[in-house]
């Protein structure tokens, strides 16, 4: 019998805290004054920005900013997660091949 992985199991919800620098809290700061946002929901956004990046990623897209004054300035949008040898590329795709396979 293999070992199972066993997880954390939430209530409806999760608080988090974390520790910024100085530099990364004036960031936070300045979006959140720019968009008028309440840190929380800097956070939430963030979160959704990167699954949306995850998903795409996964499924072999890239995520690209387009210049709306001339579309054909493009920009890849390109996230520093897969240089850790923690993460790789291919286990994001070897995911979707394997729930493909088994879904």
């Amino acid at each position: 019998m293999g070992q199972e992985e066993e997880k954390k199991t939430y209530p409806d919800g999760r608080r988090c805290t974390i520790d910024l620098t100085p530099a990364a809290s004036e960031e936070v700061d300045r979006i959140c004054n720019m968009f008028d946002l309440k840190i929380s929901d800097l956070f939430r956004y963030s979160l959704l920005l990167m699954r949306i990046y995850a998903d795409a990623t996964r499924e072999g897209k890239q995520m690209r900013l387009v210049n709306r004054a001339d579309p054909n300035e493009i920009q890849v949008v390109e996230l520093p997660l897969f240089g850790s040898s923690r993460f790789h590329r291919k286990d994001m795709i070897g995911e979707k091949e394997s729930v493909a396979q088994t879904g």
